[in-house]
């Protein structure tokens, strides 16, 4: 076994290299992982993520294109208010120059151009306010609709009252209810019998009490913060920029180090780079985080980590074949061949027919 980022041999059953100190990654371990990762690759799971980030991809520029168009009105409603600050600031000062009279005829004008303003404004938002609530009470009734073919199909029978069961009339009953307000709801209280509250009976209850008028803002903001934070854990989780975030943070993903190696290669910074891509093998073995590791270490000048790498690449993953090219590359004379090269070269000529 040897060492990935040193390239010396370490004996069998040691944790860590002598020479650097790095975590060693057992043949067993390896085998077990890219097992583990071809089955992560073929679930359910893997295709759903890979669908739902072509999704996004797809929605960016409708995203990009909303954002645009609120920026624009945020500009125009900036500028008016400007202007409008402006304007009521030079009355102001006039009124203030030419007294009383000036003043409080300038207020009356402004007194009576606000409320043409604010009716001007309730005029046209009405149709809007109107088709929104029509809207709502449609898709409560849909909603109720679905609860209720939902109920039926998991709760037969549930509301049905048990054959041969006799009602208790309470004696206050007349008075409290007198004493109701017209307009409230009355609240459902159990029964003072031992037996709980079954599941559908809590579920209509819990219902009841997030529909109500007084705690319908309640759930509305509920719901917001609940997709808020779907939306904050689907970025962290599935987009390039959240995982290279919690790569920086150190608590990242495989992939989340393999991207920020990318910037880095990208930035010209190689020695981050190597440490990102050797994070990335260590949280799990792949060949990308490899093969790039290798490249990261020839643009250091590292030449024997290099080899390393890339030996590591052939025997690891022999049925790639650009680990091989790049073996021929750095020892294009097969007598200065050291033995361990010479044996991954015949198998990578063997199997790809290089020259």
């Amino acid at each position: 076994m040897y060492c990935v980022q040193c390239g010396k041999k370490a004996a069998d059953g040691e944790k860590r290299c002598a020479g650097c100190n790095m975590r060693l990654v057992t043949a067993r371990r390896l085998t077990r992982l890219l097992q583990e990762d071809e089955a992560r690759r073929a679930g359910p799971w893997f295709r759903f993520k890979r669908k739902l980030r072509r999704a996004a991809k797809k929605a960016r520029p409708r995203l990009a294109a909303a954002l645009s168009a609120c920026g624009q009105g945020i500009k125009k409603l900036a500028a008016w208010i400007c202007m409008a600050a402006a304007w009521l600031w030079l009355h102001i000062k006039t009124a203030s120059v030419f007294g009383w009279k000036k003043t409080k005829s300038f207020f009356m004008r402004l007194g009576t151009w606000t409320n043409g303003a604010a009716g001007k404004l309730r005029a046209r938002t009405q149709p809007a306010v109107k088709r929104l609530r029509k809207k709502f009470r449609i898709w409560r009734k849909r909603l109720k609709k679905r609860i209720r073919k939902l109920k039926n199909t998991y709760f037969p029978g549930a509301g049905a009252a048990a054959p041969g069961a006799a009602e208790t009339v309470n004696a206050k009953a007349p008075t409290a209810a007198r004493n109701v307000k017209p307009g409230a709801q009355a609240v459902r209280r159990p029964e003072a019998s031992g037996t709980k509250a079954s599941i559908q009976q809590r579920l209509e209850r819990i219902k009841q009490y997030a529909l109500s008028e007084k705690h319908l803002r309640s759930t509305v903001a509920m719901g917001l913060l609940a997709a808020a934070l779907l939306a904050f854990l689907g970025w962290s989780t599935l987009s390039d920029s959240g995982r290279m975030t919690y790569a920086r943070l150190g608590v990242g993903s495989a992939r989340g180090y393999i991207l920020l190696g990318d910037e880095c290669m990208e930035n010209g910074n190689y020695a981050r780079a190597v440490e990102n891509y050797y994070a990335s093998i260590s949280k799990r073995a792949g060949y990308e985080a490899a093969i790039k590791l290798a490249a990261a270490y020839s643009y250091t000048g590292d030449v024997s980590r290099e080899v390393s790498a890339l030996l590591y690449c052939a025997e690891t993953y022999p049925q790639y074949k650009a680990s091989f090219e790049q073996l021929l590359i750095l020892y294009p004379d097969g007598s200065a061949r050291p033995p361990r090269v010479q044996a991954a070269l015949e198998k990578g000529i063997e199997r790809f027919g290089l020259e």
